[in-house]
């Protein structure tokens, strides 16, 4: 499915899932939110969840956490992070001073 969605297969993508029974619509966005965090929570191990959007990408990492804890398989205790984003302000000489080692 990933790989016909890579390909801009979407139409093909969908089909094969609702032939296996895995598409379930969900207007609520509450409890899709609350669904998916509950199924991926369930069975992690070669699952995928993919998001149309960085907002429900947020929120969905972020009931994914919460579902993982309940379950044990992730630990409550916080660790910051530092995360580098893109900066789209820098020239190209600037871009390449600050390109990878």
């Amino acid at each position: 499915m990933v790989e016909r969605l890579s390909e801009g297969e979407v139409r093909d993508a969908l089909r094969r899932l609702e032939t296996q029974g895995r598409v379930h619509a969900m207007p609520e966005p509450d409890d899709r939110l609350r669904a998916v965090a509950a199924a991926y929570a369930t069975n992690p191990d070669g699952t995928i969840v993919v998001s149309p959007d960085n907002q429900s990408r947020g929120q969905l990492n972020t009931r994914i956490r919460a579902a993982l804890q309940e379950t044990g398989h992730v630990g409550r205790e916080e660790r910051p992070i530092t995360v580098l984003v893109p900066r789209q302000d820098l020239t190209g000489v600037d871009r390449r001073w600050a390109g990878p080692l």
